[in-house]
């Protein structure tokens, strides 16, 4: 008996770019990248070959994302029945998805202008760390899209997290960490996920370089999407840990030089194109920064996934393709137990949503029990107040003192209230109020003897919204040059106090001074009847103790609702770092950083709200924007 194999049979579609089914899938998937990424102006072309890349790019001067579904789309399937808006579809071809997305963020988010006098080493780190950047910024304002973008770097570096090349130079082993590890570092894949790479990475370029490319990683998140200078910035210090002294980039020169003669400029969105330095804005390539400019390295090692030798796709004659290799099984075993307890681990976390599961994890308290430890010192338990080493008097109110707190009463008040939340819904019967044409639809249904699908009558539910809560920590510089400003910010401290703990606000006020050390000034949850003004002198080191008691003293990092710390400083401070690491501990935890500095040339912290306080009278205008901001958006 013999048996015959019938081949599979290959869609008309994938021998014909030009085929009609391309343009179909083509104007769908563009609804789909306007929807991420909220522009209107965008094209997509989706049919074999489209972008010179392997995978998917975007080219800013056209508002074209192209892709390459040969290598998105598995077994070839009918391109007219794929429809990227809907979920169904995305979970069927969740590369396809995540190349979507990741295109839709490089449209949202990608601002960069490079000018002919920029170092191409530079330039070529940069748009490398362009990719984790924007998919960052995709999954803080939606964070439904990770799912998709896991899936298609996972399509495509899947192989990079679990298998290297133990030879490999550091240029190699940074651009691996760079689009892999750059991911874990900002939310896209788990760090578990990446630690066989990241073991990997120590161990080529060493330890002190790896700590540098966290720091570096750490940092790139922080920028805005059009600071150049800040990611050319970035770039170079990469391009110095992958010893890579820029001389591979020879199109990089050409098309920087071709920028700054007008034949290569590209405009970016939002941004006004060639200027008069030479600005070219370059496309960049999804999903892992494959070369858009520049040469691949003269040493043949190529960025995983880059369409060439690197990545997921395997040269023919290699132990990869044969099969012949124990090394390429293990590869494959192991990130397939990876993918296995991701997806597991995202299932029990969704399930753990849905019925209010709380599960403790461990994790890094450092911080928590810091700001713990400073609430005791700087405010003791029992009411009473610690050892005071700044000089407090307590006055009684103004006339003026009291009328600057009503007026921040009306505007926090105005701020924080909800209205009820109305539904309204369409019923097959009463009560409700009855809609003409509908019943009109009803009888002719009836009448016909088909089935009712008219809904006459409409009905409102009303939900009353709870307002959210307010907390506010202030944080004074009591060192000797704040001198003239104790009288206005303790007044609008005093303001905010008597304010925020209102009954009508039911909010929490605590504020600290500071100088060599922090102390009290308006105790948590307390409402003073007398406005407590301190005597400026001492020193300026005791602003982190001062941020990490007003964090554990107001709970600040694990509450919900509006929070903001104001800080008001000259600037001049000593302890920098820490001072950096208390803001970023308050700003990751979503609390809002108001930074005042009464010097213009004054220092301020990166993720705080940093204002110039000029006038001692602005102080509390700025202080209520802030905190009506807040609370609006809470």
């Amino acid at each position: 008996m013999t048996t015959s194999t019938t081949p599979r049979r290959t869609c008309k579609a994938w021998t014909d770019p030009e085929h009609r089914s391309w343009a179909q899938l083509s104007s769908l998937t563009g609804q789909r990248l306007a929807e991420v990424s909220g522009r209107r102006d965008l094209i997509a072309v989706v049919h074999p070959g489209a972008p010179e890349s392997a995978y998917a790019e975007f080219e800013p001067a056209k508002a074209e994302a192209r892709f390459a579904p040969e290598n998105l789309l598995v077994d070839e399937p009918d391109p007219a029945r794929i429809d990227p808006r809907d979920y169904t579809d995305r979970c069927l071809h969740p590369a396809f998805a995540g190349a979507i997305c990741h295109e839709a963020a490089h449209a949202a988010y990608t601002r960069l202008e490079f000018s002919n006098g920029d170092d191409p080493a530079a330039v070529h780190w940069a748009i490398q760390l362009e990719e984790p950047r924007i998919e960052h910024r995709l999954i803080e304002n939606r964070p439904g899209d990770r799912p998709w973008l896991r899936s298609s770097m996972k399509h495509v570096l899947g192989p990079a997290l679990v298998s290297r090349d133990e030879e490999e130079t550091p240029k190699g082993a940074v651009s691996s960490a760079v689009l892999v590890l750059g991911r874990a570092a900002g939310g896209v894949i788990s760090e578990r996920e990446a630690a066989l790479l990241a073991a990997h990475v120590e161990k080529v370029i060493g330890v002190q370089a790896y700590e540098e490319l966290r720091e570096v990683f750490t940092e790139l998140f922080l920028l805005a999407d059009d600071d150049t200078a800040g990611m050319l910035a970035l770039g170079a210090r990469v391009a110095k840990i992958a010893q890579d002294d820029g001389s591979d980039y020879q199109s990089v020169k050409d098309a920087l030089r071709a920028g700054a003669g007008g034949s290569a400029s590209a405009e970016a969105p939002g941004q006004g194109g060639q200027n008069g330095q030479g600005s070219v804005a370059v496309a960049v390539v999804m999903p892992c920064g494959a070369r858009s400019v520049g040469d691949p390295p003269a040493d043949g090692s190529n960025a995983p996934g880059d369409g060439e030798s690197g990545g997921a796709q395997a040269q023919p004659g290699t132990d990869a393709q044969d099969g012949g290799s124990d090394d390429a099984d293990g590869a494959a075993d192991g990130l397939a137990a990876l993918i296995i307890a991701s997806v597991t681990e995202t299932a029990v976390n969704a399930a753990q949503r849905r019925v209010k599961v709380l599960v403790v994890k461990e994790r890094d308290n450092s911080d928590q029990q810091q700001a713990k430890k400073a609430a005791a010192t700087v405010f003791p338990s029992g009411g009473g107040t610690a050892a005071r080493h700044v000089r407090v008097a307590d006055k009684k109110p103004t006339e003026e003192q009291t009328r600057q707190a009503r007026t921040l009463l009306r505007a926090l008040a105005a701020a924080q209230y909800r209205d009820e939340d109305r539904t309204t819904l369409r019923v097959t019967a009463p009560p409700g109020r009855p809609v003409m044409r509908e019943l009109v639809r009803r009888a002719s249904q009836i009448h016909a003897g088909t089935d009712i699908t008219a809904k006459p009558w409409t009905r409102t539910s009303r939900r009353q919204v709870q307002n959210p809560p307010l907390r506010v920590g202030i944080s004074l510089d009591v060192s000797g040059s704040m001198d003239p400003w104790m009288n206005a910010v303790a007044s609008t401290g005093w303001a905010l106090a008597h304010a925020v703990a209102s009954p009508r606000l039911a909010g929490t006020v605590a504020a600290t001074v500071w100088n060599g050390a922090a102390a009290p000034l308006i105790a948590p949850g307390k409402r003073p009847e007398k406005v407590p003004t301190p005597v400026a002198g001492g020193g300026s080191s005791g602003c982190p103790q001062s941020l990490y008691a007003l964090d554990g003293a107001l709970d600040l990092t694990a509450s919900e609702g509006a929070r903001v710390v104001v800080v008001v400083t000259d600037g001049d401070l000593p302890n920098r770092d820490e001072i950096q690491k208390a803001t970023t501990h308050l700003t990751r935890a979503g609390v809002k950083v108001l930074w005042l500095k009464v010097r213009e040339n004054g220092w301020g912290p990166k993720g705080a709200h940093v204002e110039y306080l000029a006038d001692p009278a602005n102080f509390g205008p700025l202080v209520g924007r802030a905190l009506a901001k807040a609370l609006t958006s809470a």
